[in-house]
């Protein structure tokens, strides 16, 4: 049992870990409901200080959204510092849900999962936020106890999200590397919301395959393994980027290997894949600059995905 007691809870197991936060499955002890509980590794003894935390302020700033996992109650112990979140309880990520399946999924539902990822993603860009860590590790997903329910799929881990209001240059290394888009390893720090879409593209097609689309080793093989997929960006898309790397092999003419991008089946499944992957990132399929109501997005990629996945 773990070191340390939350107030109105029992704490039940540990549920998952990571760099900076341990996840419990808790109980409470009044209404029996179960919960998840987040434990940060950091420890904030100013309550001003805890408050500024980045999952706080995401709670604070977005409304209630069924694809994006929400907070119910913050526990903060000033004497020990520490700090935890009460959460939705979920099932398990997708990359757990994902990792030892023998077969693939049906297209139908990574049609459904694909959705709900957009519907909860399109959520945060509109309120100004974008996630930077999107994977399927971050994406949950909740298993339906009765028949004809479908699943739940839930954006989660707001630890590196960033607001659209400040100016880049960003952090310039953040995500996990399989999924960092193009603008974020040729430059220092000039991206922006498109990273996610570059991200969600990726998980569309490890859904498809159960494989991961860019798992490069380091940061040079990351690039190389997007060439070889995607194609090599031209010379005037690399100018475009702000303090490019200028490594990229600019032979190419930046045409994209969709054979390659085929585990899935036919071509026309992993059209949207790569229309999530384009170089430039002003063409990636969606966002919020160029998408001017949830209505038409959520149309947008549900009449695609529908077509390439029925």
């Amino acid at each position: 049992m773990p070191e340390f007691e939350l107030a109105d809870y029992s704490i039940l197991e540990k549920i998952g870990e990571g760099s900076f936060s341990e996840v419990f499955r808790v109980k409470h002890k009044r209404t029996g409901f179960y919960y998840a509980a987040k434990k940060l590794t950091k420890l904030y003894f100013d309550p001003a200080e805890a408050l500024q935390d980045s999952e706080i302020r995401v709670m604070k700033l977005l409304d209630y959204h069924p694809n994006v996992l929400s907070f119910v109650d913050i526990l903060h112990d000033q004497a020990t510092g520490s700090l935890s979140l009460i959460m939705e309880l979920m099932d398990m990520s997708m990359y757990d849900y994902i990792k030892n399946r023998k077969r693939c999924l049906s297209e139908k539902r990574v049609k459904r999962y694909l959705y709900q990822m957009v519907c909860g993603l399109h959520h945060l860009h509109r309120n100004g936020i974008f996630h930077r860590d999107i994977k399927p590790e971050n994406v949950l997903i909740k298993i339906p106890r009765k028949l004809k329910e479908n699943e739940l799929v839930q954006l989660a881990d707001f630890g590196s999200i960033c607001s659209t209001s400040q100016q880049p240059p960003y952090s310039a290394y953040i995500s996990t590397r399989w999924y960092r888009s193009p603008e974020c390893l040729l430059t220092s720090g000039y991206y922006g919301p498109k990273m996610d879409i570059w991200a969600v593209g990726c998980c569309f097609y490890e859904m498809l395959t159960l494989n991961p689309l860019f798992p490069g080793e380091n940061e040079l093989d990351q690039l190389y393994l997007i060439h070889e997929i995607v194609g090599s960006p031209s010379a005037f898309d690399v100018g475009q980027f702000p303090q490019s790397a200028g490594s990229w092999d600019r032979r190419s003419n930046g045409s994209s290997s969709v054979t390659t991008v085929s585990g899935a089946g036919a071509g026309g499944k992993q059209k949207l894949s790569l229309e999530m992957l384009k170089h430039k990132n002003l063409e990636r399929v969606w966002g919020m600059a160029d998408s001017p109501g949830k209505a038409r997005l959520v149309q947008q990629i549900h009449t695609t995905s529908s077509r390439l996945c029925s």
